[in-house]
């Protein structure tokens, strides 16, 4: 595989990452200073680092290597081998907005708001000090560590949901399954659970309910757990 590496400066602070990968693996983290560094290793692919203002954008690119079709028609009939996997560090106080199509996606301790999307994969968050929204269509989705008092926002098509907590958060919980079981390991205050005969819904505050997690399940299950 090719190895390669880029860096980018934020000219203002809060800046801005934004990740597009196609197919391949994308972990994000935080560090000391104003720098955003990308390492990459890519096999029939490229990467394309662009800055606009305050945000960096990374995005991979397949559709030179596969001229007959589409890179993603080719990726489905098994005829196509195309793999990016990107180590990403940057200020801790950075916005985070990442897309994979398929593949994993991490992101650890950043410090603002961070939105993560993963078609087809694991999508993996943990230690986030902002609002968090977490979207899956196929795949498992988990986050461990606090959640702040915030307004957070998880769902997958098929897949199932984990929030796996070293203590009880602030928020009011609305967690629901059209297929699938919901379940809350933390004290309940006005708890509503209603169960149906293929899924259900949960709903009540947790501590203080300053915050809200709102959690949505097509077919699969809601676990919100004690670490």
């Amino acid at each position: 595989m090719k190895e390669l590496y880029f860096e980018e400066t934020f000219p203002a602070p809060q800046g801005i990452l934004d990740v597009d990968v196609k197919v391949g693996q994308v972990e994000i983290l935080p560090h000391d200073g104003r720098t955003v560094t990308i390492s990459a290793q890519v096999e029939n692919a490229d990467v394309i680092v662009t800055r606009s203002e305050n945000t960096v954008h990374v995005q991979s690119e397949h559709g030179r290597e596969a001229p007959n079709g589409s890179w993603l028609e080719r990726l489905l009939n098994g005829s196509f081998h195309s793999k990016v996997i990107l180590t990403i560090h940057v200020p801790a106080d950075c916005e985070i907005q990442a897309n994979v199509i398929t593949g994993k996606l991490s992101i650890s301790g950043i410090n603002a708001s961070v939105t993560g999307r993963v078609i087809t994969g694991d999508l993996s968050l943990s230690d986030i000090g902002g609002p968090v929204y977490a979207k899956s269509v196929t795949g498992k989705l988990r986050y461990d560590g606090v959640l702040v008092n915030a307004s957070h926002r998880f769902e997958t098509t098929t897949g199932h949901i984990c929030l796996r907590l070293p203590k009880e958060p602030n928020a009011l919980l609305d967690a629901s399954a059209m297929t699938g079981h919901v379940q809350c390991d933390f004290p309940l205050g006005e708890s509503q659970h209603k169960k149906h005969l293929t899924g259900g819904r949960l709903r009540g505050t947790l501590g203080s309910g300053e915050g809200n997690i709102k959690a949505k399940v097509v077919t699969g299950s809601f676990q919100l757990k004690h670490a």
